[in-house]
């Protein structure tokens, strides 16, 4: 028996064949993985957005019947240009616009600017509107060019102190296709829809 050995055994190192097989197994198994794992992102995304808009109306309907003013939601807020961005107010004087000085809807984190205005920043990869050849929304009404509709073209939801509101859509879309719908109606209830093989559920 040698020196060092241990029940007739020796023990060894990897060889530089092993290691390069290794080294190219984790890189496959990583290449096949990593598209994957980019989908699941985007999907996430969509439905964070989606999240994140319902959940900002539902505070704003609270803010709306707790301070008894109206409370908007305006998805065009600089130049009536939907730029991925939406900011939430309470509309103090009741003229129907935003006005400096007036109180945002502070539960909700505005964490972006956009035009001097304080707001919502969309998710990285989400956008508003819905991809080529969806036109109708889940009420089988058709769908406005920027994917935000709140009656006769308007880009805002407005919630009234008794918790109602002008019902309408906002919907978002990402480079995959995949499609959300956010929905407020009438009485002021919000409900997230998501396309899936070709139908809103």
């Amino acid at each position: 028996m040698r020196r060092g050995d241990t029940n007739g055994t020796r023990s060894r190192g990897f060889t530089l064949v092993e290691l390069m097989a290794v080294v190219a197994t984790i890189g496959i198994l990583a290449a096949i993985a990593l598209p994957n794992f980019q989908i699941w992102i985007d999907h996430q995304r969509m439905n964070a957005a989606a999240g994140d808009i319902a959940g900002t109306l539902q505070l704003a309907r609270l803010k709306a019947v707790n301070t008894s003013k109206d409370v908007y939601i305006d998805f065009a807020p600089v130049n009536g240009a939907s730029d991925r961005f939406f900011t939430a107010y309470v509309d103090t004087d009741g003229n129907g616009a935003y006005d400096a000085g007036e109180e945002l809807v502070d539960d909700v984190a505005m964490d972006a600017t956009l035009g001097g205005r304080e707001g919502v920043m969309l998710r990285p990869t989400v956008f508003y509107g819905v991809p080529a050849g969806v036109t109708r929304d889940p009420l089988n009404q058709v769908i406005v060019a920027d994917g935000i509709d709140f009656g006769a073209g308007q880009n805002d939801v407005r919630f009234r102190r008794n918790g109602t509101a002008n019902s309408g859509f906002v919907f978002l879309r990402n480079a995959r296709d995949e499609a959300y719908a956010v929905e407020v109606n009438a009485v002021g209830k919000v409900r997230v829809w998501r396309r899936v093989q070709g139908a809103w559920r």
